[in-house]
C-alpha cells in the first residue's frame, strides 16, 4: 500500500526525518557497512512512497529491525557521504523486551542540549525517514548505535540507482564524493571465482583497463577515480567481459552528474 509523504506525516502524526541533518546536529562515530553490524543485528530501509515536490523527488522509507537487545538507549545517526563522521538525527529510541524500539523519556539532567534538541517523537516505526534532494548513485545511510557503543546496526539504499543487467549479470555506480569524481562500481551475478577483463573510460579521453578475479560470491568491485586531466564533466563507461555475460554501464561525471533525477 502506498502513502504520499503529506499523508504520512499528517494522518499518521509520525515524526519524519530529512537526511539532509542541520549543520547543528552532533557529530558522531564513522560509518560501517550493514556487514559490519553487531551480531543478530539485522536493519532494513524499505521504500513507503515517493512525492515530487517542484524539482525534487523525496522518497520515504520505513526502517525494520531485528535482534536489538532489550533495555539498549539507541541513537540513530545519518550519514552524508561515506568519508564524514555520523550526524545525530534522532536520540532516546530503547529496546522493549518483545523488540520494539520507542521513543523514551528523557531523563532530566542526563540528557546534553544537543540531544535535547533532536529527541525522538515515536516509535522507530511510526518514525518516516525522507531522503531528500538526493542525486543519481547517492547512498542513504543510517545507523543505530548504543549509547555505550556496545550494539550497532547499519543500513543502505540508494533512492536513484544507476544499474544496468547482461545475462543476470549486474553493475551498480555508487557515487562516493560530493563533487561527484569518485564512484564505486560493484558488480554480481557473475560465475564465481571467476576473472574476467574491464575497460573504463573516463572523461578527458582518459582509459584504464585490466583483469580483476570475482570472489567466490561472484562479485566484483572497481574504483573510478578523477582523471589527471582535470576535465570537470562528462561520462563514464564500464565495459566487463565474462565468460557467462558482458555487461556495459555508463553514467555522468563531476558537474554533469550533480543534478537532480
Amino acid at each position: 500500500m502506498k502513502y504520499s509523504g503529506r499523508a504520512i506525516l499528517l494522518a499518521l502524526l509520525v515524526s519524519t526525518l530529512g537526511l539532509v541533518a542541520p549543520a547543528s546536529a552532533l557529530p558522531g562515530p564513522k560509518y560501517e557497512f550493514p556487514e559490519h553490524s553487531s551480531p543478530g543485528v539485522e536493519m532494513e530501509l524499505k521504500e513507503a512512497s515517493r512525492e515530487k515536490r517542484g524539482k525534487m523527488t523525496n522518497v520515504y522509507y520505513n526502517l525494520f529491525t531485528k535482534g536489538l537487545t532489550p533495555g539498549q538507549t539507541l541513537n540513530l545517526y545519518t550519514w552524508v557521504w561515506t568519508v564524514s563522521n555520523g550526524l545525530l538525527s534522532q536520540a532516546g529510541f530503547q529496546v522493549e523486551p518483545d523488540g520494539k524500539v520507542v521513543c523514551s523519556q528523557p531523563s532530566e539532567g542526563d540528557v546534553s542540549a544537543e540531544e535535547s534538541k533532536h529527541w525522538c517523537q515515536a516509535t522507530l516505526n511510526e518514525t518516516t525517514l525522507a531522503a531528500v534532494g538526493f542525486q543519481q548513485g547517492q547512498a542513504l545511510r543510517i545507523g543505530l548505535i548504543s549509547t555505550d557503543g556496545q550494539q550497532k546496526g547499519f543500513a543502505e539504499i540508494i533512492p536513484f540507482p544507476i544499474e544496468t543487467e547482461d545475462r543476470g549479470c549486474r553493475l551498480f555506480a555508487e557515487r562516493v564524493s560530493e563533487n561527484a569524481d569518485s564512484w564505486f562500481v560493484t558488480g554480481d551475478g557473475f560465475k564465481p571465482g571467476d576473472s574476467v577483463h574491464y575497460v573504463l573510460k573516463r572523461p578527458g579521453n582518459s582509459m584504464e583497463e585490466g583483469d580483476a578475479k570475482l570472489t567466490e560470491m561472484g562479485r566484483l568491485a572497481l574504483m573510478v577515480r578523477p582523471p589527471k586531466s582535470g576535465t570537470p564533466s562528462g561520462t563514464v563507461t564500464v565495459k566487463v567481459e565474462a565468460s557467462t555475460c558482458n555487461p556495459v554501464l555508463r553514467f555522468k561525471w563531476g558537474v554533469s552528474a550533480m543534478e537532480l533525477p
